[in-house]
Order: structure tokens, then C-alpha cells, then sequence
């Protein structure tokens, strides 16, 4: 029974503690890059062996919501783990993509993220099983790539463009988009997830869209005389 009592003592001690670092970048700073190099370290820091056949899950944050490697919204990645992970130990996942989200010169929070140990380590309260989650997250700035041209530089020509709550609320809108115009809404993965035709006759508008999931957005308006971009992010 001593021995029994003993062995439960020292497994109470080891801590469960994951660190997760860019390759290529410094946390906080802002990036340009497209390609991007999305490449990040997890280490063992803590005082716990993880057991071979245990999966470590991990991902991104972008503007607060969760994406896999692949970018797909809601998703997480994983990797089984060959042998044990030992205190001390580290291992290197590689992933260096070209941005597929429209953008302006949008920047995003982007962040790598190493959640843990199992389901509850990515549901519910992130990083559940981690002693330390200050450092289960590395982040930095990301600022998309310039696509769109055409839009007037003139002073007089500010259009704002704002999403809240599943409508889209343009003012000033006549002063840049001229007849019928399209708006289209893509996910970060690239996918036209929304297209419809709005007729821009009112300085001030109002536009319902559909539902969307939880997720980071961008809502692209061309019309024959210009072309604007919004990020916009929708949390339930």
C-alpha cells in the first residue's frame, strides 16, 4: 500500500505544459509575406512524459477564431505521436501556404496555437490540461495581400463600409460606387460563400445577409468604377 500511496504522490507532481513558437518570425511583429510561412515549433515544457499513440492537437487562431493548417474554419490538427514526448522534446510542423483569403492590405491577428492533450484541450475551455497557457499561443500580424485597384483616391470619395449582427451598412456609398454593384463574401479558405447584386441609388444603405458561422469574413463590392474590401469577423 506504501508503495501504491508513493507512486500516486510523484505522478501528482508532473505538469502537463506545452510551448509553441513561430520558425520564422518574432511574436508581435507584422508581416507582409505572401507566401507565409506558417511553419511552428511545440515543445515539452513541462515536467509530464506524453506516452506514444497520444495526439497533440494545435491550429491557428485568426482574429480569435480557431482554423486547422489547411485554414478550414472550426477545425483543428493533430498529431499522433510515434514515441514518448519527453520533457524537453520538441517537434516542428511545417506549412508554408499563399494567403487564399481576399484581401486589401487587411490585417489580421494571426496566431499558432498548440491546444494540448485531448478533445477538452480544443472544446469548451481551450488548453484544458495545460498548467501554463501563457504560452500556448505565439502571434503576430499578418497583412493580406493587395489585390484590389481601381478605387478613386480623391478626398471627398470615403465610403465607409462596417458588418454587425448580418447586415452590411454602407454610407456614403454614391460618392464611390456608381449603378449596380456586387457584393461578394468569402471564408478564409477562399470560397465564395455569398454573391447578390445591390443597386447603390442611396448615399446610406442597409443590407441583410445570410447566417454565417462563426468565423473570420471578407466582403468584397465591385462595381464598373470601383472595388472595396471588408474583413469582418462574426462570434456567436
Amino acid at each position: 500500500m506504501a508503495m501504491v500511496l508513493t507512486t500516486m504522490s510523484q505522478l501528482s507532481i508532473g505538469q502537463h505544459d506545452f510551448k509553441i513558437s513561430w520558425n520564422a518570425y518574432t511574436t508581435g511583429e507584422t508581416i507582409e509575406e505572401d507566401p507565409f510561412n506558417g511553419s511552428f515549433t511545440i515543445s515539452n515544457v513541462g515536467e509530464s512524459t506524453i506516452p506514444a499513440n497520444d495526439t497533440i492537437w494545435y491550429g491557428y487562431f485568426v482574429d480569435d477564431s480557431m482554423y486547422d493548417i489547411a485554414l478550414n474554419p472550426e477545425m483543428v490538427s493533430g498529431e499522433v505521436l510515434e514515441e514518448d514526448f519527453e520533457p524537453g522534446d520538441e517537434f516542428v510542423i511545417i506549412n508554408i501556404f499563399v494567403w487564399p483569403l481576399l484581401g486589401s492590405g487587411i490585417t489580421i491577428d494571426f496566431c499558432a496555437v498548440v491546444y494540448g492533450i485531448g478533445f477538452g484541450s480544443y472544446t469548451g475551455e481551450y488548453f484544458t490540461g495545460d498548467d501554463v497557457d501563457s504560452n500556448n499561443t505565439d502571434c503576430l500580424f499578418a497583412v493580406l495581400p493587395e489585390y484590389v485597384v481601381g478605387l478613386s483616391d480623391k478626398e471627398d470619395d470615403i465610403t465607409a463600409i462596417k458588418f454587425s449582427n448580418h447586415h452590411l451598412f454602407v454610407s456614403n456609398a454614391s460618392a464611390t460606387f456608381k449603378g449596380l454593384t456586387t457584393l461578394e463574401i468569402y471564408s478564409l479558405d477562399g470560397r465564395l460563400i455569398h454573391a447578390q447584386r445591390i443597386n447603390f441609388d442611396l448615399d446610406e444603405i442597409q443590407i441583410e445577409l445570410p447566417e454565417l458561422g462563426s468565423g473570420a469574413y471578407v466582403g468584397l463590392l465591385i462595381s464598373e468604377t470601383a472595388e472595396m474590401s471588408k474583413k469582418f469577423v462574426i462570434q456567436y
